[in-house]
């Protein structure tokens, strides 16, 4: 299950089991990446769409593209590829990967 780390007290002279959570966390993105283990670097740094992150490497660096799915369908700017990376993007938003997946 979970054990914890075995800590002594020198109050009560004695060890005990110390168990913790991090119950709540406010950061930014590389903190994020901190506490979580997830590389926010990379092809696939997104932590919501993992694999399914459109990136590529453009003038030495990664770029991420493929924004427009988490437009609602009928939006505009699904069409309008000339404002984007000149594809027009009509896939459904990538499904959100939970923790026990991560």
């Amino acid at each position: 299950m979970w054990d914890g780390v075995v800590v002594f007290d020198t109050y009560s002279n004695e060890y005990f089991n110390m168990r913790e959570v991090l119950k709540c966390t406010i950061n930014d993105f590389s903190a994020c990446a901190m506490l979580s283990g997830w590389s926010t670097k990379g092809y696939k740094a997104c932590p919501l769409s993992a694999d399914s992150t459109h990136s590529y490497m453009f003038g030495g660096k990664i770029c991420y593209l493929g924004h427009q799915r988490w437009l609602p369908h009928n939006h505009p700017f699904r069409s309008q590829s000339h404002l984007f990376d000149r594809i027009e993007d009509f896939r459904d938003a990538p499904v959100v990967v939970d923790g026990i997946e991560i």
